[in-house]
């Protein structure tokens, strides 16, 4: 599948890559503007290198009896399905060939909007031999940091510092 999948209520939004399963935009439906996720991949550093991570991205250590072996999303492929009542779905399944993807891992997630927040699910699945012990998970969150963009064409209230920011927080942010 290609494009984007989109999760909308009338408060917020998320689109998901369908090729790689990350979210790459989390927006206010009620003020459009800027996302709040970053759509460029941070870089996360491991012991395979440094991982281009998004919002949605998984690491996680396994322990298989013989040592600690990185098994992430990134390295893996994904399948995408946008299912009934706006809920997006990815699947990682395991088995996935190469350094760091899924081995004995499976992942499922799931992206969901509503009661004016997002709901998103990980399910983690062992399709090993035998029991693994999963000694760390990472979840990143990207945030965009483009704070210039996030408060261009607002009033100065919102633009500034000091008083006024502390002010713009307790509105807006702990509404």
């Amino acid at each position: 599948m290609s494009g984007p999948l989109s999760v909308r209520s009338a408060e917020l939004s998320v689109e998901i890559d369908a090729a790689r399963g990350v979210a790459f935009r989390l927006a206010d439906e009620r003020q459009p503007g800027p996302s709040y996720l970053a759509d460029a991949a941070a870089a996360f550093p491991s012991a395979l290198g440094t991982e281009p991570l998004l919002t949605g991205d998984l690491v996680c250590r396994v322990w298989d009896g013989g040592g600690w072996r990185l098994e992430t999303t990134a390295r893996s492929t994904a399948s995408c399905a946008a299912g009934p009542s706006g809920l997006v779905s990815v699947d990682y399944p395991a088995g996935q060939p190469g350094p760091g993807a899924l081995h004995d891992l499976a992942v499922r997630q799931t992206w969901a909007v509503g009661g004016g927040g997002l709901h998103w699910t990980i399910e983690l699945h062992n399709h090993a031999d035998g029991p693994r012990e999963v000694g760390e998970v990472a979840v990143p969150l990207v945030a965009n940091t483009d704070v210039a963009g996030i408060f261009a064409g607002q009033p100065p209230l919102e633009r500034a510092g000091g008083e006024l920011q502390r002010r713009w927080h307790e509105t807006r942010v702990q509404q």
